[in-house]
């Protein structure tokens, strides 16, 4: 088990990221700047030694680059003056030995969807000088780099797409890196993001950033280099450090460590106001240096151990801390959580409520053991932030059970005293059997009660919804209510985040700040912040309004594809195609929304959501008539059945 930071490597390690960068700065650029139209000439004749066609097309000052190429083995070389844009829709591979693709001059090289840059050989698949580049889309693949820059600093904006390397995905100095969506993920020893020198910046607001090997996931140098992260993911297996950096700020999104070394190490200032950080068995946060601060004024932090932080004069290990506060106390309050579950103490159970084997700060925090959507964790609370931390390896025993293992019972209610048993009285004669009766035809199914999940519902639908309260996908906002009556979107926002969180394994955490005027509901929050749901407009939800059944068939569709595809967002939408077989059109197919068919097929193709008959979806009410009968209004026990077959149905998916 990991025990101390070894300050000295850290050092050293950032030493060689810092003199490695620096080798790609001399690589030359050979192609003189142009305008688009020379350019896409250069393009079209260029002789990459390998099978197939690359085609340029201008509009104006963008060049369109398609066509596929395979068994490439000469690099290319472009240089594209300012206001120059390059689309590169082709998907080019083969074995450079050096750089498959080198840019210079001012323009910008853009990556959409169905574009793809592969080099198999030693070589990296793209290097920049000053040329911006934008991924929304596609894939970059080496068995080096990714992407490296030179000296002086670019932009690399990436919303979309991925970048798949062995060495690092991405290599640059003084650069500003914006993810907010797409996947990018290195299976080597290098870090998966390196980004030094003065004015160097990431910033992650979405999307996923991972190591899967030994590397560190996100470093920078000890200079004027600085890491943001706002959403999104950042994982480590643990057997390096996650995030090793000068500045650090986070006001969201998750940071994951799987193993033993420190999650987030800095040798500047760290701020967390926000967002999840897992230590597991190394620090949440440690230190290099002494000329740091670390501020914790919000989120979740959160690792193994006894104590919250170490301080001056304890010796021992990251097993026993959250946080590595040797030489710097850290500074810890405002609504934050820091936790520490103290896993060594062998316990596999614990009774739900309870706070055993589990310290929190600030004075004012509390972490008890809890059970959401099926899941054991830790419900945590500070004022405002409250959340809940699912964790693996622990078992929560609902409350009302029998108590874990080594915690005491609960006091049982005292049972009522029994009645006496009465004296049988005689038996009476019998009257005569009344004369055989025809078989009256069955009346309908009464609407059933259960235990306060539901106040009315119909007899059909008990069986799934007492699946559904099995599962926890019952948000507390029904409790009791009439389930026959139809759902609002706010309601259905609740059940979505239930869905996610069964599928994800993950709890969701609210938006922050509010977007909306118009509700402060936390789960309406959750599900827009997963992407579940918008706005009727940029500041109003309009939570009252009642949902159709295309409404609820897009918003499950959504939270598949968030639990299904990395780097789906509600705004990359259309670069997520489901697939499925798609069954012959309803009869009012002409009624569902185009931005609704896709979803409404997908769902119907799963066996989620049904037809109403006479080959009819009902996606919508079409008519005044119908807006009175609440002809295509999702019901909330039909909104809970569907949410049951969509964790039944695709939760292995």
């Amino acid at each position: 088990m990991y025990t101390r930071i070894n300050r000295k490597k850290a050092l050293s390690a950032l030493l060689v990221l810092a003199l490695a960068a620096g080798l790609f700065a001399a690589v030359p650029l050979t192609a003189n700047a142009d305008d688009a139209a020379k350019l896409a000439d250069k393009i079209n004749k260029n002789d990459h030694g390998g099978s197939g066609t690359l085609t340029a097309s201008v509009s104006g000052d963008t060049i369109t680059v398609g066509g596929k190429v395979t068994g490439a083995v000469n690099p290319l070389s472009y240089t594209l003056n300012p206001g120059v844009t390059i689309v590169w829709a082709a998907d080019y591979s083969g074995a450079v030995p050096s750089i498959m693709l080198s840019l210079g001059g001012e323009g910008a090289f853009e990556l959409p969807a169905g574009g793809a840059i592969t080099n198999t050989g030693p070589g990296a698949a793209i290097n920049t000088g000053k040329t911006a580049i934008k991924l929304s889309g596609g894939t970059i693949r080496s068995e080096r780099f990714g992407i490296t820059t030179g000296t002086s600093g670019t932009v690399i904006d990436m919303s979309g797409g991925s970048i798949e390397t062995v060495s690092p995905a991405i290599q640059a100095q003084k650069t500003k890196i914006n993810i907010s969506g797409g996947t990018v993920a290195s299976s080597g020893t290098g870090s998966t993001i390196t980004n030094i020198g003065d004015g160097a910046l990431l910033t992650i607001s979405g999307g996923t950033v991972k190591n899967t090997d030994e590397g560190v996931t996100i470093s920078s140098g000890l200079d004027g280099s600085l890491v943001t992260i706002s959403g999104g993911t950042v994982e480590g297996t643990g057997a390096s450090q996650t995030v090793s950096v000068k500045d650090f700020a986070m006001t969201g999104g998750k940071i994951k460590n799987a193993g033993g070394k420190t999650t987030i190490i800095v040798s500047g200032d760290c701020k967390i106001s926000g967002g999840t950080v897992n230590g597991a068995d190394g620090y949440a946060v440690g230190t290099t240096g002494v000329n740091y601060s670390i501020n914790i004024s919000g989120g979740f932090v959160f690792s193994y151990g006894t104590s919250i932080a170490r301080l001056k004069g304890d010796y021992s290990g990251a097993e026993n801390h959250v946080i590595d506060g040797f030489s710097n106390a850290p500074a810890i309050g405002g609504n934050a959580v820091v936790c520490a579950w103290n896993k060594a103490a062998g316990r596999a159970s614990y009774n739900e409520g309870a706070a055993d084997d589990l310290t929190a700060a600030p004075s004012g925090a509390s972490a008890v053991w809890g059970i959401e959507g099926g899941k054991s964790g830790i419900k945590y609370a500070n004022g405002s932030n409250a959340g809940f931390y699912a964790l693996s390896g622990v078992t929560v025993v609902p409350a009302g059970q029998a108590p874990a293992p080594g915690q005491p019972a609960a006091t049982p209610t005292p049972a009522p005293t029994p009645a006496p048993t009465p004296t049988p009285a005689a038996a009476a004669t019998p009257s005569p059997a009344p004369a055989a009766q025809q078989t009256p035809t069955p009346a309908p199914a009464p609407a059933a009660t259960s235990n306060n999940a539901w106040g009315k519902a119909n007899a059909w639908a008990v069986p799934e919804l007492q699946k559904a309260a099995e599962l926890g996908l019952i948000p507390e906002t029904l409790n009791g209510k009439d389930f026959t009556l139809p759902i609002t979107r706010a309601e259905f926002a609740a059940v979505s985040v239930k869905v996610y969180e069964s599928l994800s394994g993950e709890a969701a955490a609210p938006a922050n700040p509010n977007p909306f005027t118009d509700t402060r509901d936390i789960e309406v929050l959750k599900a827009y912040n997963v992407g579940v749901t918008a706005g009727t407009s940029a500041t109003t939800f309009e939570p009252d309004l009642l949902l159709n059944r295309e409404q609820a068939a897009t918003m499950l569709a959504r939270v598949y594809k968030r639990v299904a595809f990395d780097g789906w967002t509600l705004a990359a939408d259309a670069e997520f195609p489901l697939h499925y077989t798609r069954q012959a059109p309803f009869a009012d197919d002409a009624s569902i929304s185009g931005w609704a068919r896709d979803s409404v097929y997908f769902m119907v193709s799963k066996n989620i959501i049904n037809g109403l008959g006479n080959n009819l979806f009902g996606p919508r009410n079409t008519t005044s008539a119908e807006e009175a009968a609440n002809y295509a209004s999702a019901t909330r026990e039909q909104a809970l059945l569907i949410s049951v077959r969509m964790v039944q149905n695709l939760g292995a998916k």
